[in-house]
């Protein structure tokens, strides 16, 4: 697996997750909004300022 070349938001609290080998994912996380670990994001303001460093999907919501 390649590092993350880059992260967009899509509708329906998606993630389009591209790597630097070419490949990408799209996980969902609408399903786990309701957990503590992902609460946060079902504030759009946050989901929507999502980044990367190269390793993971952070958050850099002030």
């Amino acid at each position: 697996m390649g590092t993350i070349h880059s992260v967009i938001t899509l509708d329906g609290y998606r993630l389009l997750i591209e790597l630097n080998i070419g490949s990408s994912i799209i996980p969902n996380l609408a399903g786990k909004l309701k957990t503590a670990c992902f609460a946060e994001l079902s504030d759009l303001a946050v989901f929507n300022n999502v980044k990367t460093d190269r390793e993971t999907v952070i958050n850099l919501f002030p």
